[in-house]
Order: C-alpha cells, then sequence, then structure tokens
C-alpha cells in the first residue's frame, strides 16, 4: 500500500514570534506517525523571489497545511459514517430489547401483586381463619418468568 498524499490548508497564523510559538507547540502536539505539518510563507514579494512562497524575513503570515499519512486502503469514508450509524442503531435497540424486558418483569410482577390483592380482598369477606389465609396468599410467588 502506497501513501496517499492528503495536505490540507488548515489555518494562517500571523509571522511573529507569537504565530511561531503557536505553530511549535502544534508541531510538538501533533501524531507525527499520522499526520505531518508544513508551512509556507505569505506576504508581499519583493522583485526576484519565487511566486509559490514569501521569505520568512518578509512574510507577514504563514500558511499551515497538515498531511496525513494513513494508509490508501480503498474504503470509501462515508462507510466510516455508515457504520458509526450502524453501530448506534444497535446499541439503541439494546437499551430498548432491555426496557422491554424490564417492561414484561414488572408487569408479571404487577399481575401477581393484583392477584394476591384481590384474594387477600376476597379472604377478608369470607375468611374465619383471617391468619392462614394471609400466609397462604404471602407465599404466592411467579413460578415461571418467560423474559430471562
Amino acid at each position: 500500500m502506497k501513501a496517499v498524499k492528503q495536505e490540507k490548508l488548515m489555518f494562517r497564523v500571523p509571522a511573529t514570534k507569537e504565530g511561531r510559538n503557536i505553530l511549535d507547540n502544534i508541531k510538538k502536539s501533533l501524531n507525527s506517525d499520522s499526520y505531518s505539518i508544513w508551512i509556507k510563507y505569505t506576504g508581499k514579494r519583493p522583485k526576484g523571489t519565487p511566486q509559490a512562497s514569501t521569505r520568512k524575513e518578509n512574510a507577514e503570515s504563514i500558511r499551515v497545511y497538515i498531511d496525513s499519512k494513513r494508509k490508501e486502503d480503498n474504503i470509501n469514508p462515508y462507510e466510516y459514517i455508515a457504520r458509526g450509524r450502524e453501530i448506534e442503531r444497535d446499541q439503541l435497540a439494546k437499551v430498548a430489547f432491555n426496557d422491554i424486558v424490564k417492561l414484561n418483569q414488572l408487569e408479571t410482577k404487577n399481575r401477581v401483586l393484583q392477584t394476591k390483592l384481590s384474594l387477600l380482598t376476597e379472604g377478608l369477606k369470607n375468611s374465619t381463619k383471617y391468619r392462614i389465609f394471609i400466609d397462604t396468599v404471602n407465599s404466592l410467588t411467579v413460578t415461571q418468568d418467560y423474559y430471562n
């Protein structure tokens, strides 16, 4: 695989001491394995200087270019965006599924509690052995959980 040249004009800085300090800090913090930085000077050119750039001493500003050193891998850059959206969609689907499972568990518990409550209400109306009836109702549990 060969390296793809992908330089981009990123920004300009003034050709002053502060501007050079900014460039030095950027060069120090830039990942040099993946990117390289290069500059050209811009400003008025005295006669006899090349047209591509201005000499450092005549520069009014500095153009900053950043080259990507990534390898050519024949992958459409939009594929990364689509893949990211696919991953996000999968994560949202998992969250939704987990929420549905929790909702179903809560509905099951709710049905058991409603059944207990209705039995207690009927028992209070009809039972003379209230304590035995309460113990029986409290022993009722969900015996089968379909959602785990």
